[in-house]
This record gives C-alpha cells, structure tokens and sequence, in this order.
C-alpha cells in the first residue's frame, strides 16, 4: 500500500518548534517534561475544557494547511485516561459523575472538539488502537483515500495516571503529531506475521515512525502483537 505525506506537524512540551522535530529525530528519546500549548485564540469558555491531551491534538491538526476542510482521523493508545480514571472514583466512592469529566471522557471527544474548533464538517473518526497506534491509523487513512484526495492523520498520548504506574506497562509522553496524507508513491506499507517475540522497543512505534519520516530513512521494521509492519522510503 503506497501512499505520500504532504506536511508534519509535531507539539511536545520540550519540542515546540519544527526545527527541535527535526533535531530530535537526529537522536530521537522519549520526551518527559511537563507543558501544555497555549491557545489563546481559543474563547475562554471552551478553552477551559481543553485539557493537555485536547490541546495537543489542535495544536498540530491547526497546524496542517487546510486541515478544517479535510477528513480527519485521530489515533490514541488509551485515550482521556486521567478524564475516565476522575469518573471511576467518583463511582468508587458514590459521588456524583462530573457531567463535563463524563462527556469529555468518550474517545472521540477529541476529534469532536478539534472538529468544533474547526468548523470542520468533513468525516471524523476515532480509533482506539492499543500498542499498533500508527500502524491502524494508516490503514485508516489510505481507506479514506479511496475516497478523498487528502486526510489529516492526528496521532496523540499523554502520561498515565499514576495509579497505572504499578502495573509496569510500556513509559507514555505528551507528545501529538498530524500528518496530511495523499495518494502517491513516497512511501510504502507492508505487513506480515511475525514469528519473533515483541520486543520492548525504546520508543512507541508512533514516534519511532515520525522519526523515520523527519530523518527521511529509508525503512522501519518493527514487531506489534505478532505483526511485523514494514515502512518504506521510495522516493
């Protein structure tokens, strides 16, 4: 499956510029300081919603050119984990569900208030896609391309609430990127039954891949849930 990337865009609260992207990828890590983007062009009411992990995700899909006249898919690991983690012990200890924490904690909120933002009345899906983030997203977008010339990929996540940190699952960052995906022939998807064991890989997949696109690599291999995704540089 071919496909061509007409413009990155990437917010991490330590990687806020395009050149810091690109310096990153150079020797890319995990990023793991606290900041959320600043939206001031956001009327006070809504903005007070917005959480790091909604904020994130408009920051980089305003950031694509023509983005609110786009179809676009948003892609997370877990989603408004410290939103649904609020409601869970609300319910342990029998108080009242915040009526805002509760609308807010579906996945596709998100992509909804992005959508809002936008006055964007083109398709929005949402995809819940565990540890294979990028890899499930992409085999969204190039079905949307089927149909549209053009599709804002968001890809998002943000540090688990701490009482998760016991359970010894794979590090999380803040960090979101959106990429314009188009039909063409710069890069190729591929995918096969692994017979090796996952590894615990250094970085999310999600961010290995983004570097494999700021660095112009030519290919990246890796193992998810006993698939081997294969991405290619051709051109």
């Amino acid at each position: 499956m071919n496909f061509s990337i007409a413009q990155t865009a990437a917010w991490a609260p330590d990687l806020t510029t395009p050149a810091a992207w690109l310096a990153w990828a150079k020797s890319p890590y995990l990023p793991n300081v606290d900041g959320t983007p600043d939206v001031p062009e956001i009327p006070a009411m809504q903005r007070r919603r917005m959480n790091r992990l909604s904020r994130m995700a408009y920051v980089v899909t305003q950031a694509i050119e023509n983005s609110a006249h786009l179809p676009q898919i948003f892609c997370a690991r877990h989603g408004d984990l410290d939103r649904t983690v609020k409601l869970l012990q609300q319910l342990a200890t029998h108080e009242p569900l915040s009526s805002s924490n509760f609308a807010l904690s579906v996945h596709n909120a998100v992509g909804g208030g992005v959508s809002i933002l936008q006055n964007n009345t083109q398709p929005i899906t949402s995809l819940a896609a565990g540890q294979n983030r990028i890899g499930a997203a992409m085999m969204e977008a190039l079905n949307h391309l089927v149909e549209y010339e053009q599709v804002v990929l968001v890809v998002y996540d943000d540090m688990m609430p701490e009482m998760y940190h016991a359970l010894n699952q794979p590090r999380q960052a803040p960090y979101a990127f959106a990429l314009k995906i188009t039909r063409g022939n710069q890069y190729a998807l591929h995918w096969q039954t692994a017979h090796q064991t996952d590894t615990n890989a250094p970085l999310p997949n999600d961010l290995a891949f983004l570097a494999f696109v700021l660095n112009q690599q030519s290919a990246l291999n890796y193992v998810v849930d006993g698939v081997e995704w294969q991405w290619s540089h051709l051109s």
